[in-house]
């Protein structure tokens, strides 16, 4: 069996990505995070960028985005559909 591993120094596919990176501590003082990462291909990079910034327009939101703090954060869930259908 042809196992793929992160140690295997072997490229299989090569390509560039932008890593969207997000923190949040939901119970302060706990002594852990939820770390979300969105890897979109450099390629697909144009079109997430606006999607983002159409939907912080749509939520006059314009400051660091953390997500406990966005004013309508159940909306969020929009922009990945969004991002996907944008570029099929």
């Amino acid at each position: 069996m042809n196992q793929l591993s992160f140690l295997d120094p072997r490229p299989r596919k090569q390509g560039r990505f932008v890593v969207f990176h997000d923190e949040s501590e939901p119970v302060a003082n706990k002594g852990w995070l939820l770390i979300g990462l969105l890897f979109v291909h450099q390629d697909h990079e144009k079109a997430i960028r606006q999607q983002l910034n159409a939907h912080r327009q749509a939520e006059q939101y314009t400051g660091e985005i953390h997500f406990c703090q966005l004013p309508n954060p159940q909306r969020i869930g929009l922009v990945l559909p969004d991002f996907v259908a944008s570029i099929g």
